[in-house]
């Protein structure tokens, strides 16, 4: 149990530490966890006002993230699952018992 309580919280740190680092290589042009009020790439160079921003118009030239960016946070922690589930890596999340059914706690 202590096992899968442990890939779950690096699933979500999987999830939070790749949408950090895209916001810190593509700045105010990536919004991630920006809610619906912020301010958009044009793909001109320019600021689009999506919702109704708190912020001011960023004062840098904006640039349009490949679309796959978007969904880098949800992709890598899904692969990582994956291989948790579908192969043999699974095997260091269960919990063996002995013959007399007592459970044998590996860490």
């Amino acid at each position: 149990m202590n096992k899968n309580i442990i890939l779950i919280v690096v699933l979500f740190l999987l999830y939070f530490v790749v949408g950090f680092s895209l916001q810190a290589v593509y700045g105010d042009s990536y919004h991630f966890m920006a809610g619906e009020n912020y301010w958009e790439a044009d793909g001109n160079g320019g600021w689009t006002e999506r919702g109704n921003p708190s912020k001011p118009m960023p004062t840098t030239v904006s640039e349009v993230p490949p679309l796959i960016t978007f969904y880098l946070p949800f992709f890598v922690p899904a692969f990582v699952l994956i291989l948790f589930m579908f192969t043999p890596l699974g095997r260091h999340l269960e919990t063996r018992k002995k013959d007399d059914g007592e459970v044998v706690d590996e860490e």
